[in-house]
């Protein structure tokens, strides 16, 4: 009963696992959905054999996220012609690339089918830098004034004196009523 348990206690781990490679593909423009699914198995695989071959504990989903990452950078190191396979800024580069580019779809496919032809994709992150927008300016116009709800002759003497004791009793008394309308609702 225990082992059973265990069992599907590990199967909902990489069920998690597989969900959140899953979204991640879909965020970076991985579109066919059987093309996404390919390649969520196949982290999740990898993963799963690694976990098995060097059991470290770790949460399955941070075995399968580090296995996607590790390809995501080994893929885009191919493409960009970067020796060093091991560097957050170079995944970012190439999936900003792939999201300006709209080349997300070949690109995934050319890495489910572990092809070396990633070179074809080099045009993509070749395009310009990413730059900063604009600079910001002070505006020289003068400030608007600010418009109230209510006119600067409206003081406390010429408003009706009632008005603040009525608004107070109405709502005193809306109050009230929804309480017993709740409490005849509950009994």
């Amino acid at each position: 009963m225990g082992t059973d348990r265990h069992h599907l206690q590990e199967i909902d781990e990489w069920d998690q696992a597989y969900r959140r490679v899953e979204s991640y593909l879909q965020a970076c423009g991985v579109s066919p959905r059987l093309l996404l699914s390919e390649w969520a198995v196949d982290v999740i695989e990898r993963a799963r054999r690694r976990a098995q071959d060097e059991p470290s504990g770790e949460h399955p989903v941070t075995l399968a996220m580090r296995e996607l990452f590790a390809q995501m950078t080994e893929g885009f190191g191919r493409a960009l012609l970067v020796a060093s396979a091991h560097d957050d800024h170079l995944r970012a580069r190439g999936r900003l690339a792939l999201a300006t580019s709209g080349a997300a779809p070949e690109w995934a496919k050319l890495m489910v089918e572990k092809k070396a032809e990633l070179v074809e994709l080099q045009p993509c992150f070749d395009a310009r830098p990413l730059q900063a927008g604009p600079e910001i300016r002070l505006s020289k116009l003068p400030p608007a004034p600010i418009e109230y709800a209510f006119s600067d002759n409206d003081d406390e003497t010429t408003a009706a004196p009632w008005r603040i004791p009525v608004t107070a009793l109405a709502l005193a008394l809306s109050l009230v009523g929804a309480m017993g309308a709740a409490w005849a609702v509950s009994h």
